[in-house]
């Protein structure tokens, strides 16, 4: 399978679930810093019922394209995610 393929073939599976004219939904933004898509997912989810949510995480990607072999790399990237996630 080609990456277009299976991009497309993942938006499928997402919007067979998700309508976004009637769910509420949330894609964070990529021109946002990571801390700041964070706080606006947290504060959505706060404020109510979200059917579907997208945190892009650019500095998770990063790192594991970098790092993958380097668990305690990886490990912390993944605490500081966890601590960033307290509702």
């Amino acid at each position: 399978m080609t990456f277009s393929f299976l991009a497309a073939w993942h938006r499928w599976r997402i919007w067979r679930r998700v309508n976004p004219e009637t769910d509420t939904i949330h894609i964070s933004d990529w021109r946002l810093s990571e801390p700041e898509n964070i706080d606006q997912l947290l504060e959505k989810l706060k404020q109510g019922d979200i059917k579907f949510a997208f945190l892009y995480t650019a500095a998770l990607d990063g790192l594991l394209h970098m790092k993958l072999k380097d668990k305690a790399a990886v490990r912390k990237k993944l605490e500081w995610y966890s601590g960033k996630s307290k509702l």
